[in-house]
């Protein structure tokens, strides 16, 4: 699950959540992880843990635990069924990419390929015609010789 430059943050943030299914993340390793400004920030931590159009929100706290000094940044949030559909679906997009990119490759070495045959079959062609031209002149040549030959040979006449 490689990010490209150009994915952005939203997606950086759903599939970093993703891989961390199982193990879940606190806010702080989240944000570290994102390597973004605190704007930047502001708008993941909304985005991700609060309900947008009616749906779930992506990320849900499973565990609350204090520290000492009562920082509840180490909750531990999961990525939740919506949070997990979200980004199976960006990945499942991102693979129909490359197999499109892929076809499509092998799709223009296809017609590539169709030309050089087609290109290489009509010069077959044309020389087989003119040597069928060559042919037919030399038969003819031989055909006039041959008769030369007959009309003036007493033997055969």
């Amino acid at each position: 699950m490689k990010n490209s430059p150009k994915d952005s943050i939203y997606v950086k943030a759903l599939l970093w959540g993703y891989k961390k299914q199982h193990t879940g993340f606190t806010k702080a390793e989240m944000k570290v992880a994102l390597n973004i400004s605190e704007t930047e920030w502001s708008w993941v931590d909304w985005v991700f843990t609060n309900a947008l159009n009616g749906d779930a929100p992506l990320f849900w706290y499973g565990s609350f635990n204090k520290n000492k000094n009562g920082d509840t940044d180490h909750t531990r949030y999961y990525i939740t069924v919506v949070g997990m559909s979200a980004a199976v679906d960006y990945l499942e997009l991102k693979e129909a990419q490359r197999g499109g990119r892929n076809a499509m490759t092998i799709a223009i070495i296809s017609i590539l390929v169709s030309i050089v045959v087609g290109v290489i079959q009509i010069y077959i062609e044309i020389k087989a015609s003119r040597n069928q031209k060559d042919f037919n002149e030399i038969s003819a040549k031989n055909e006039v010789i041959d008769s030369v030959k007959t009309k003036t040979d007493p033997m055969k006449g």
